[in-house]
């Protein structure tokens, strides 16, 4: 799944502005987020976005024939095939689709990465990316206890490495 539902989710889709910039997506992606979105939470703020700074760009032909063998879902599969084609790195929040994108040689961050990456870049207060990660999986992203544990040790390191400079 696209990093861009659960954060609009939580109203904190700004963060991969400020972290990112513009960002590129495909229309599978686009469709998955705006028009299969119904009365999901955050949807006025991912049209926005999508007007604003977010490119969408057409599928790639053969991300059904990635998706069914992959077990993943098309648009995953275009997000997959896009970032192999243009180079760029994938950012998304689910464990298996960044199996198979760094198994085609695609550099992948999972979404918690881009909350450390926030609190290095001082975007993001520790407390507050905390408080963020919280949000995000009490909104339904699937973060394992022990996982969850360890992004706020990690959290909590860079708040004390930052303290000692």
């Amino acid at each position: 799944m696209s990093a861009l539902i659960p954060l609009s989710r939580v109203g904190r889709l700004d963060l991969l502005r400020t972290l990112y910039g513009r960002l590129r997506t495909t229309r599978d992606v686009y469709r998955e987020c705006v028009e299969a979105g119904g009365a999901r939470l955050g949807l006025d703020a991912l049209k926005a976005a999508f007007r604003a700074w977010i490119e969408v760009v057409d599928s790639p032909r053969n991300a059904r024939q990635l998706a069914a063998a992959e077990g993943i879902e098309v648009a995953d599969a275009s997000l997959v095939l896009l970032c192999e084609r243009e180079g760029e790195e994938l950012l998304a929040s689910d464990e298996h689709l960044l199996k198979v994108a760094r198994a085609r040689g695609v550099r992948g961050r999972w979404l918690t990465g881009a909350l450390l990456i926030a609190v290095r870049r001082r975007v993001l207060e520790t407390e507050e990316a905390k408080g963020l990660l919280t949000d995000l999986v009490r909104t339904g992203l699937h973060v394992s206890p022990e996982v969850f544990a360890e992004i706020y040790s990690a959290l909590d390191g860079l708040e004390s490495s930052e303290g000692r400079r």
